[in-house]
């Protein structure tokens, strides 16, 4: 199981809330590469193979396989279902599953093939276009019962470093869910909220948005024995999240207490950039040959972004106030300021080798094997302005990132059969865990194609499990509610090209 273990409720210190997390991190670095339909059906495997629009976001080497210019666009849709269980309830457990679907433009690209440098080269191409990298669609709700409250994060943050969270614990003492007592024994923050109470909870969370890549290549065939290939990658960043979080004393156990809804939105968006070179080595030249083989290496350099965070946070407090019948509910509503932050983030290099089989006209069966670390991602919040309690989130939190992620392997396998001029393909992946404690991911696809010579289309499915773990919020007063999520992806994909 993936475990994804991360808060809801931002570190804070000073003044500043810091939206950044360590899975913001694992968001943003790992990829399931979309692309064509023929890469997804074989499992995205084919980057030693080349000749597939894919295959630029792999190893750019493939472009010099191209023969004939070629257009292509590959149109996406996504189903993402979560079902969630509340797995330290005191209720009976209560599964729920919400589904998004999504969409979208999963690749679209031109292939230009130009005469060669010189007699030893066979072709000299260049491209531009677009692949997806990553889709960040998903729906999670839950609902049970358990200790603590929500109010007890937002007291424990004051007492630590004092009420100054504009989009937590200020809140919390704007619409007296914590406040200030004075007796004999000097001055103390509260809540209305006893220790060891049992509270309904439940939450909705929306996430939307995706990473693309924007990709200018450069590849040629040097003597029908090596392909070289060369690429700058522009990724960048789409992605929103709400969340509203609901909790009450739904048997009025609690004298004050009533009920708690918290809100937040995060908006964020960026570029970045980074290079790519790769070679494909072809040592089986002699055309008589029925099998020919080819091997890939590739690598791409860290890919530096430029990330801007927009988040607000609404606070809404109902208790009863026992001193006045008159007037027996006291709290209130109380809104953030708009937070915006803007920060950098590096991923790390990635290295991959590939392997390939082409069967003559029959098809190929090939293999690749990705390395990168998890750990070595790293943010900086600084950007220069030397705030020494942005310089304290920062060092904290990427010594989580060292301590918390790991090197992972990603494995690619597939094949394809040529049925003259149909295709059937069929692939798998192992996708390392970016955390210590956590397990692979497995993904399964197949797909068919036509393929007439000048047109042809493809269309893939492929389907994913992961297991993850989410904590609406932490506190040291009780146990942290802890939500189990299989997050289940069933996704289709069309190619239409041309050449």
């Amino acid at each position: 199981m993936n475990k994804i273990y991360y808060t809801a409720v931002c570190i804070c210190f000073g003044v500043f809330a810091q939206a950044q997390t360590l899975q913001d991190a694992i968001r943003y670095t790992r990829q399931t590469i979309g692309g064509t339909a023929r890469s997804i059906g074989v499992g995205g495997s084919m980057s030693a193979i080349g000749a597939d629009y894919s295959v630029l976001s792999l190893n750019p080497a493939g472009l010099g396989a191209y023969r004939k210019n070629q257009y292509v666009f590959t149109l996406g849709y996504q189903n993402a279902r979560s079902t969630s269980d509340f797995t330290n309830s005191n209720s009976a457990g209560l599964l729920i599953a919400r589904s998004k679907n999504n969409i979208n433009i999963n690749n679209a690209g031109y292939v230009s093939v130009n005469r060669p440098l010189g007699r030893k080269w066979k072709t000299t191409n260049w491209t531009i276009g677009l692949n997806r990298l990553a889709n960040f669609n998903q729906t999670i709700e839950y609902s049970g019962i358990s200790e603590g409250s929500l109010a007890d994060r937002f007291l424990e943050t004051a007492v630590d470093n004092g009420i100054n969270d504009p989009w937590g614990d200020q809140l919390a003492d704007e619409v007296g869910m914590i406040y200030t007592v004075e007796d004999d024994q000097g001055t103390f923050i509260t809540n209305d909220v006893p220790v060891g109470a049992l509270l309904s909870k439940s939450q909705r969370i929306e996430r939307r948005g995706a990473m693309q890549e924007l990709m200018i290549g450069l590849g040629g065939n040097y003597k029908e024995k090596f392909l070289l290939g060369a690429s700058l990658g522009f990724p960048f960043i789409r992605y929103e999240e709400t969340k509203s979080y609901t909790e009450n004393d739904r048997n009025a156990d609690i004298p004050v207490y009533q009920s708690i809804v918290y809100e937040e939105s995060l908006k964020t968006d960026g570029t970045g950039i980074h290079a790519k070179v790769g070679v494909i080595f072809m040592p089986s030249i002699d055309p008589r040959n029925w099998a020919k083989v080819r091997l890939g290496l590739a690598i791409q350099t860290p890919t530096s972004f430029v990330l801007t965070d927009e988040f607000t946070a609404d606070l809404s407090y109902r208790a009863q106030d026992l001193s006045d019948p008159n007037n027996p509910f006291n709290g209130g509503t109380a809104e953030s300021p708009l937070g915006e932050s803007e920060y950098n983030f590096n991923t790390p290099w990635r290295f991959s080798g590939g392997a390939g089989l082409i069967l003559g006209r029959k098809g190929f069966v090939s293999t690749d094997i990705e390395y990168l670390n998890y750990g070595a991602t790293g943010f900086d919040l600084n950007l220069g302005d030397g705030d020494p309690a942005n310089q304290a989130f920062e060092d904290a939190l990427n010594k989580q990132i060292e301590d918390g992620l790991q090197s992972a392997l990603n494995i690619r396998l597939g094949g394809e059969l040529a049925l003259h001029p149909f295709r059937l393909r069929a692939g798998y992946q192992l996708l390392g865990a970016s955390r210590k404690d956590g397990d692979p991911q497995q993904l399964l696809s197949a797909g068919i194609g036509f393929n007439t010579g000048r047109f042809y289309i493809d269309l893939a499915v492929r389907q994913s499990v992961r297991q993850e773990r989410y904590l609406p919020y932490t506190s040291r007063f009780s146990d942290d509610p802890v939500i189990a999520i299989e997050a289940r992806q069933l996704a289709g994909f069309l190619t239409v090209g041309f050449r």
